[in-house]
């Protein structure tokens, strides 16, 4: 039996296709929230400045 998009299981595709971009979105949400914080906090204690050389 062939398993694919149909007539019959379209909708479930997609609302299993926007469940999915869903968590990632959300995902994405929670690393950035904990991420940026964390590494700014850290790069100040440093306090290394970036430097830009164009050659």
């Amino acid at each position: 039996m062939m398993h694919g998009i149909n007539e019959d299981n379209r909708r479930w595709w997609l609302l299993a296709e926007m469940g999915g971009v869903l968590i990632l979105a959300i995902l994405d949400e929670t690393i950035f929230g904990v991420a940026l914080p964390s590494s700014t906090r850290l790069a100040s204690l440093f306090s290394v400045p970036f430097i830009c050389s164009t050659a």
